[in-house]
Order: C-alpha cells, then structure tokens, then sequence
C-alpha cells in the first residue's frame, strides 16, 4: 500500500499469458481466423465457442479451461 494524498492505495499486479485456439479443418487446412487473446488472466476460466463454418459442424463445440502459467497454442 502507498500513501497518495493521505489515502491508501493498493496496487494489484495479474500474470498474464497468451491464448491461441486455431480452427483448422481435417486435411489440416485453416477453416477460421485464430482466437487470439494475448492477455489472458492466469488462473481464469475460459469457455470460448468454435466459430459457425457453413457446412461443417466443430469437433469441439466450446474450448473450456483454466489459463494456466504458460502460453497456449
């Protein structure tokens, strides 16, 4: 806590990692541009649902998971 002015103030510092999901189709050919999130919280709950593709149904409706301490990819 620093004093500024007579009143407290407390500083918070987050740990933040890079979160990328790539939408890639059978044959391993890009099906939808990358979600990309490069400040995600360390520690939150992510639930991010795969994009609509006309024609294709996902394999993974919604990605779901806890930020962990490193980058994702």
């Amino acid at each position: 806590k620093v004093p500024i002015g007579g009143i407290s103030h407390k500083a918070v510092y987050e740990k933040y990692r890079k979160l990328t999901i790539n939408y890639i189709y059978e044959n391993g050919q890009k099906a939808h541009e990358s979600y990309i999130d490069s400040s995600a919280s360390v520690g939150k709950e992510y639930n991010i649902a795969s994009p609509s593709i006309t024609g294709y149904v996902p394999s993974i409706k919604t990605v779901e998971l806890v930020m962990g301490d490193e980058d994702i990819e």
